[in-house]
């Protein structure tokens, strides 16, 4: 009741100011996102200010987070015309979620999206597939940021990241975290990305956790080193 009635708030003229809206580390759960009233709301433009939403760890879950990007592509303008930085990072969201999130990239509602925090998720390959739809048909054109760090990705999911450089729609990307997604034969396929140039504007790589600190991999990526900084290892040195 008090999430409906915060974003019912964001309606009215005295609140549709506000840019930055911060809800993480809330406990907030997927049945407050779900509420009938609070998806009103959202396909009715609150919204429509955002520049960065932050709803990182808290328990929203797929159960909470696919109504509410439905509701958002079902505004009736622009839902978040303005949005640059998404944090959804330890949020319990899985395939479901990218499927929502994607739909709601296809049509223009976040076109000027620049940084997506997805790290400490349940995504899986076929989440991938669906987020990558989006951005291979160029629907975020200026995202420099993304981390699917400590997801469940997979060698399947970091190869479709792969081939998404090769052709087209995420080759601007700055920064990519895919640390600790259970991969390793893809990183051969990641570093030939690198040797044939589909990373032009890459400068920040995480992939530590993905090849069990073969000393091979490490030698893939070495010449890259000078240009890009490569994360090889978590804090914990794995």
């Amino acid at each position: 009741q008090r999430l409906f009635q915060l974003f019912a708030k964001l309606k009215h003229s005295g609140f549709r100011r506000i840019q930055d809206l911060n809800l993480s580390y809330n406990d907030i759960d997927g049945s407050g996102f779900a509420d009938k009233k609070l998806k009103e709301s959202l396909r009715e433009g609150g919204g429509a200010e955002w520049t960065r939403v932050n709803l990182s760890y808290n328990p929203i879950g797929d159960e909470g987070m696919v109504p509410t990007f439905t509701a958002l592509s079902q505004s009736h303008a622009s839902s978040c015309p303005e949005l640059v930085k998404l944090e959804l990072c330890g949020s319990e969201l899985g395939d479901p979620s990218m499927t929502a999130l994607s739909s709601l990239m296809m049509l223009g509602h976040v076109a000027l999206l620049v940084k997506l925090d997805l790290s400490f998720n349940w995504i899986h390959p076929n989440g991938v597939k669906a987020l990558l739809t989006a951005l291979r048909a160029k629907a975020c054109p200026v995202l420099t940021h993304l981390d699917l760090s400590n997801n469940n990705m997979g060698d399947d999911g970091i190869n479709q990241i792969c081939v998404g450089f090769q052709v087209g729609g995420i080759s601007g990307l700055e920064d990519l975290d895919i640390s600790n997604n259970g991969g390793r034969h893809s990183m051969m396929h990641l570093s030939m990305m690198l040797e044939k140039g589909f990373c032009p504007e890459l400068r920040r790589l995480g992939i530590a956790g993905n090849f069990d600190g073969n000393a091979r991999v490490k030698r893939l990526f070495k010449p890259y080193k000078k240009r890009i900084k490569i994360k090889f290892e978590n804090p914990d040195g794995t």
